[in-house]
């Protein structure tokens, strides 16, 4: 009952906002990244009657169940995959993959510390809110400090890392 609560409540979160957020075919990477990284931290910080998919899958990822493992077959590979093509687009089709999970793992890890470490960070920056348009400010913030890393490391034309 615990696995079909956790799949139903991971899919009711893709529907409410999903990873993609209506974006065009053919937009570019960066906008594909701003797109993802909003999506997830809108499904991570949800309030009201929404709230507790966002809690729930912190408490499934932070104390796992014998649940996680068909929900991360199931649910979060394909979130994952997804923004792992994303990150291939920005450092380059040659870069090993290892690389690209590392960025990819990065950019879910800044998004997750803002819901987990919540409560610590509002006590050292009250002004530090999670209404609609923090979470927006939030996103740039990711995003832009993620394209500034992967820059770092993108591929030059021609050249394998």
């Amino acid at each position: 009952l615990y696995a079909a609560v956790l799949k139903y409540a991971h899919r009711y979160a893709i529907e409410s906002h999903p990873p993609d957020g209506g974006l065009p075919a053919g937009a570019s990477a960066d906008e594909r990244l701003a797109a993802f990284v909003q999506s997830f931290l809108r499904r991570l910080t949800d309030k009201g009657r929404r709230a507790w998919h966002g809690l729930l899958m912190i408490r499934e990822i932070t104390e796992p169940t014998g649940a996680l493992d068909e929900l991360v077959e199931q649910s979060i590979r394909p979130q994952y995959e997804l923004l792992c093509g994303i990150v291939r687009d920005l450092l380059g089709p040659d870069t090993d993959i290892k690389q690209i999970r590392l960025c990819a793992s990065s950019i879910v890890g800044q998004c997750m510390h803002f819901q987990i470490a919540r409560e610590v960070l509002r006590r050292l920056n009250p002004d530090l809110v999670h209404d609609p348009a923090a979470i927006e400010t939030i996103a740039r913030h990711i995003v832009e400090f993620s394209l500034a890393g992967i820059r770092c490391r993108r591929q030059p034309k021609g050249g394998g890392r």
